[in-house]
């Protein structure tokens, strides 16, 4: 059996016995503490829960993401696709309308209708929508949340994203810019629900493994590149990519032909 499988056993084993939530029974397993004086009370922090969450957040654990397949219904996916070709639409609509009354009072050459965000890119507040309400309370998305943090989830903004054909690629960055946490103990996680299927050259998201717990190197000039640790996630509509905030990663260039759209929170 490889270590892995040892190691995730011995902490399913330790939340079995004492109740306590994965981070934790996995702190302890990975750095067990010194022998507490005996006591009547009990050092749990949470129940059990399934082995596929353990397994899930041990691979959080690990690599700074995960990515669940198929999370999001067909149902639920279609109201997501159906907000987000809103957002995008009056976007595109609104800059198209100010690029022509530029040109009417005489500017040439480039008009450029995304400043101060960068060109080609989407991105959109969502959160008081009626329509994206149930996102915010979504029961398997807190749960995951919940049980990483050790902290009552909840999800304060939800977004839509699109990078255009031409444009999206970013240079490697943490949304967290603090020191990383302990082993078994993070800042915080991001969910982001891919809307849109992908196709030939189209990009995603890239993340260096692990980058959440060790800084990668080296951390000066070669953000726009390519890393030599990177990884190019792929992912299908309804898919739900999970992130930890100190995570190196960043979008990637649209070669493709169709914007390509997320949600995030």
């Amino acid at each position: 059996m490889t270590r892995d499988h040892d190691l995730k056993r011995a902490i399913r084993k330790r939340m079995k016995a004492t109740g306590e939530r994965y981070t934790v029974a996995r702190a302890a397993v990975v750095a067990p503490d010194p022998p507490a004086p005996s006591s009547g009370t009990s050092r749990s922090r949470g129940g059990t829960m399934a082995i596929a969450l353990t397994d899930l957040l041990g691979e959080l654990d690990e690599q700074g993401y995960a990515i669940l397949r198929a999370c999001i219904t067909g149902d639920e996916l279609a109201h997501l696709v159906a907000l987000g070709d809103d957002v995008l639409t009056t976007r595109l609509a609104a800059n198209q309308a100010e690029e022509d009354r530029r040109r009417a009072e005489g500017e040439t050459g480039w008009v450029n209708v995304w400043h101060p965000g960068p060109p080609g890119v989407v991105s959109q507040l969502v959160t008081d929508r009626p329509e994206i309400a149930w996102i915010r309370n979504h029961e398997g998305l807190l749960e995951i949340e919940s049980q990483a943090t050790g902290a009552p989830a909840t999800f304060r903004n939800v977004g839509v994203g699109f990078s255009l054909p031409g444009y999206g690629h970013q240079g490697f960055h943490a949304d967290n810019g603090q020191p990383s946490q302990p082993i078994g103990e993070w800042t915080g996680l991001s969910f982001v629900i891919t809307l849109t299927a992908p196709e030939k050259d189209s990009g995603g998201m890239r993340v260096i493994p692990g980058s959440h717990r060790t800084r990668p190197q080296p951390c000066e000039g070669w953000a726009m590149a390519t890393h030599p640790d990177e990884v190019r996630t792929v992912t299908q509509p309804g898919d739900v990519l999970i992130h930890c905030s100190s995570l190196w990663k960043s979008n990637t260039f649209n070669g493709g032909t169709r914007p390509r759209g997320h949600v995030w929170v």
